[in-house]
């Protein structure tokens, strides 16, 4: 999702939810199943869009019309406006294909804890079109369900990617799975930490909501069986001291330098993590030089 369909591809222009589309999330999977794959990974993180996977499916032969039976673009704005799912036009070979969904939040569908109300507002969203994209996402979920038989609010994580979560389980009978469980199974994670001093691991923006099952909180859990202190580097921090605390980060380093507006920090990212690990690693070795004095 990020690669094609994330706020890292929109380079100057500013996010606007409202607008963007999951689209080239599909075509990609499109791609893969014309190459031949019978399973694949969707990583739903670092989405610019809150289409619940309108465009996911668009590229795979859904169409969605609205109540006059005119075709819908597969836009967050839209998503009020859909009436029918039509279906006769899917990709067959999507059957064939086993889908799993790595996501690490737990976010419902819609309401206070769903995918507009937490999300949108980093995708560019005013308060206004949060709650008209929330109200858009909650009539989505009855023309789902009409459509899959499926109440996609029910399902934790459905509001991941801006409702992809969800859409994922319906148009591709997808599995949600944890992403950095999978990830830390793979890289066998617990058995290389052993006998580590501390681990360093980072997240764009950490809030109360990666406690909800983000890449820090799995990490944390593994260092805490190991007592291994967890530094953690972010480009903008929320916690209070004693959120950071019930999250069980030692230290978050902030690498922003200076007053700037999100666009430019995206951009500036890599120098910016750059210099703020320079210091931290000149900390420690300064703390190890005057240990060893």
């Amino acid at each position: 999702m990020a690669e094609a369909s994330g706020l890292k591809v929109l380079k100057s222009r500013k996010p606007n939810c409202m607008q963007t589309s999951s689209l080239g999330a599909g075509e990609l999977i499109k791609d893969a199943i014309y190459r031949g794959a019978k399973e694949i990974i969707l990583g739903i993180g670092g989405s610019a869009t809150n289409d619940a996977g309108m465009g996911i499916a668009s590229a795979l032969g859904y169409r969605f019309t609205g109540y006059n039976d005119e075709v819908l673009q597969p836009i967050g704005e839209n998503l009020v406006h859909v009436a029918n799912i039509e279906s006769k036009n899917v990709l067959s070979e999507l059957a064939n294909v086993r889908f799993l969904v790595a996501c690490d939040v737990q976010n419902l569908f819609y309401g206070n804890d769903g995918a507009s109300y937490v999300y949108a507002p980093q995708k560019g969203a005013t308060p206004h079109q949060v709650k008209l994209l929330d109200i858009g996402l909650r009539q989505f979920s009855s023309v789902l369900f009409k459509k899959f038989g499926k109440d996609v609010q029910t399902i934790k994580g459905a509001g991941a990617a801006g409702g992809v979560g969800g859409g994922s389980i319906c148009f591709l009978n997808a599995e949600l799975i944890s992403g950095i469980e999978m990830i830390l199974k793979f890289a066998q994670f617990s058995d290389k930490i052993k006998g580590a001093d501390f681990i360093i691991t980072g997240e764009g923006l950490i809030d109360i909501q990666t406690s909800s099952g983000k890449t820090i909180k799995g990490i944390v859990s593994r260092a805490k069986k190991e007592n291994i202190p967890v530094i953690a580097m972010c480009g903008s921090s929320m916690l209070t001291e004693e959120q950071q605390q019930t999250l069980g980060v030692d230290c978050v380093f902030c690498i922003q330098k200076g007053v700037t507006d999100l666009q430019f920090a995206i951009q500036n990212t890599s120098a910016n993590l750059e210099y703020t690990a320079f210091n931290f690693a000149s900390l420690i070795q300064s703390i190890n030089k005057n240990t060893r004095n």
